[in-house]
């Protein structure tokens, strides 16, 4: 039985994810396709490579997986002895990248055009880098597998292209404490203090691994890949992509202060005259954007790091504290600080300790 066609807007992902689940389970010397067959997928489907699956079959496939290889941490270890390469177009062109900086830019762009519901972000500042990911979807709640793998992806990915030793300063998760004797399997894999409960699931590495050169750098093979991704993230229809990229382009250079119009569609490739009509045939304001990405960052700035309010003001681009709170009351009718106690509560203090080694 081969995967049907799926119904319009129902969130999926690229089979490439269901084939490195399928080798991970290989590798421990089991079949994949009694797995497979639960939901009536054959590894020849799999193996094509053009299809997608429904995410939420695929995060009920992460459960099953544990299950079946009796793997209760699965999600950790997908991506441990992974070749990137299996991941087809994307991992190619994260293995061509020139630098971490630029493979993981790759990553947070192209990443929804094989995943709907993806919603992540590299933040940089001086002395750090912040990469988190989470699925934006109001009918999927997060899956512990996925959140792991996913954040285990750039870990790993980094000791394959540059330090095999190599360690981010702290990694937090969305999803609850599995159990207290599960922390020292989290810790080995990650080899960093790491926080459970979070906003988002986020690695903090310091700055400097960005510009740290890729071993199977080649440029000419990942121009190549990138103009395939740009034609591919064309052709996926993704309701309200233009707001969201136009946010994260705006996040990338708040730091300098809001960004023009004219700045953020050069970011995205657009002449400014197209860039202002896409805008209006969606009903976009690029103000509002700003604003909402603002708050985005704001947020997630307040609930997964240990930044003060006036590193956060600068992060955000204003030039006075002041302003920021009058902007944050009006955007979640609270202080910065009593947002921050709230989204803490219940929370440990991984992070606090990453962030002040």
């Amino acid at each position: 039985m081969s995967i049907t066609a799926l119904p319009p807007r129902e969130p999926t992902i690229h089979v490439s994810y269901v084939g490195a689940i399928g080798r991970y389970v290989a590798r421990l010397g089991l079949d994949p396709a009694p797995l497979y067959g639960r939901y009536g997928w054959t590894p020849e489907s799999i193996d094509d490579g053009q299809v997608r699956v429904p995410l939420a079959q695929f995060f009920a496939l992460l459960e099953s997986a544990a299950e079946y290889s009796g793997d209760r941490h699965f999600g950790l270890h997908v991506y441990e002895s992974l070749d990137f390469a299996d991941l087809g177009l994307l991992g190619f062109a994260l293995l061509s990248a020139e630098d971490v900086g630029a493979a993981l830019r790759t990553l947070m762009r192209y990443g929804a055009v094989f995943q709907d519901c993806d919603d992540g972000q590299l933040l940089t500042d001086r002395d750090f880098a912040y990469l988190w990911y989470r699925v934006d979807s109001a009918v999927l709640a997060p899956c512990r597998h996925d959140c792991d793998m996913s954040t285990a992806f750039p870990v790993f990915f980094l000791r394959k292209v540059v330090d095999p030793f190599w360690a981010p300063i702290a990694v937090q998760l969305q999803h609850a404490m599995p159990s207290r004797d599960s922390v020292a399997e989290y810790e080995r894999v990650f080899r960093c203090p790491v926080s459970f409960g979070a906003a988002t699931n986020q690695v903090t590495m310091p700055s400097r691994i960005l510009s740290a050169p890729i071993r199977s750098s080649d440029k000419r093979l990942f121009d190549v890949i990138e103009r395939n991704l740009l034609l591919l993230q064309e052709q996926v229809p993704r309701e309200g992509s233009l707001a969201k990229r136009v946010e994260a382009a705006v996040i990338q250079k708040l730091s300098s202060g809001p960004p023009s119009l004219e700045a953020i569609a050069a970011v995205l490739g657009y002449s400014v005259r197209d860039f202002q009509r896409l805008l209006a045939e969606r009903g976009l304001r690029f103000s509002t954007l700003v604003d909402i990405a603002r708050k985005e960052l704001a947020t997630r700035l307040l609930a997964t790091t240990a930044r003060s309010l006036a590193e956060i003001t600068y992060l955000l681009g204003y030039s006075e504290e002041t302003a920021f709170i009058r902007a944050f009351r009006r955007w979640m009718d609270c202080t910065p600080n009593d947002y921050r106690r709230s989204a803490r509560r219940g929370t440990n203090t991984g992070m606090d300790a990453g962030l002040a080694r």
